[in-house]
């Protein structure tokens, strides 16, 4: 919701409904499938001719769901073998950071905060300087990461770019 609202204030952002089916319209030029769980073969699919004929996509997965209580169970987006094709590995791990935030957490009658390895603060200089997307970020707070791994197998005609790193 908030990627969602602070594109609408530079891009026309348009909603796509894949409850009916997938059709994704001549005019759009990047896809942003935010949050996916289970997506069915027919709207990958489609994605993935959008994508051929050179449409953008930027994909925003999760991996786990995390409750209340801190149990984290894993979870699909349909869209793992899809991405693994073009060459992208969501790996089943958990990015552990010592430049992280801090959490508070409740024990019966105590409150308490503490750094949290679990989410990471990517700093200034871990955001790439030369995408217009991330070059005038100052920072940012991500919980719960999944490592991606990119390899040998992206295809000449696909540009990847790698907009921010965890610290070393």
């Amino acid at each position: 919701q908030t990627i969602n609202r602070e594109l609408i204030k530079q891009y026309n952002v348009v909603t796509i409904d894949t409850s009916a089916g997938l059709l994704i319209p001549e005019d759009i030029t990047t896809l942003v499938i935010a949050g996916p769980q289970n997506m069915n073969n027919y709207i990958k699919f489609e994605i993935d001719q959008f994508i051929m004929k050179g449409g953008r996509a930027i994909f925003l997965l999760n991996k786990l769901n995390v409750t209340d209580n801190l149990m984290a169970n894993p979870i699909s987006s349909g869209f793992e073998d899809m991405l693994n094709h073009y060459g992208i590995n969501i790996k089943d791990e958990i990015v552990l950071d010592k430049v992280c935030s801090v959490a508070s957490f409740n024990a019966g009658f105590f409150s308490f905060t503490t750094n949290y390895p679990f989410f990471l603060r990517i700093l200034q200089e871990n955001f790439s300087k030369e995408n217009p997307i991330s070059n005038r970020l100052d920072g940012m707070i991500l919980r719960w990461v999944a490592p991606l791994e990119l390899s040998g197998a992206i295809s000449k005609n696909i540009k990847s770019t790698i907009l921010m790193t965890s610290s070393q």
